[in-house]
């Protein structure tokens, strides 16, 4: 669900502070998001900022699949795999950070 789809359902169950809260949540730099604080992630990366060559096996085609976060609501998992300094970490952190 979109923060828009999420706003909304809060003001049709009468949730205006709840409503209010999401949408100044939403307002701030994405660094400065309560989850993103609380998660304590190691690296403060972001999807843009990904390489992408032959040699990684990395596709924008799979990063926009995994960007959009659908595999949640299909209760599904990602798993990432690779060699040592391949950047497994450096993923996970930007998809974790990805805008709301």
């Amino acid at each position: 669900m979109n923060a828009q789809a999420t706003l909304q359902q809060l003001r049709d169950l009468r949730l205006e502070g709840m409503a209010c809260s999401y949408e100044s949540i939403l307002q701030l730099p994405t660094h400065n998001i309560p989850k993103v604080k609380l998660s304590k992630l190691r690296f403060s990366a972001s999807l843009e900022e990904l390489s992408y060559s032959n040699e990684r096996d990395l596709s924008k085609e799979q990063i926009a699949q995994m960007a959009d976060c659908s595999f949640i609501d299909r209760a599904e998992n990602i798993r990432i795999s690779g060699a040592t300094g391949a950047g497994k970490s450096f993923l996970a952190c930007a998809l974790g950070i990805r805008p709301v």
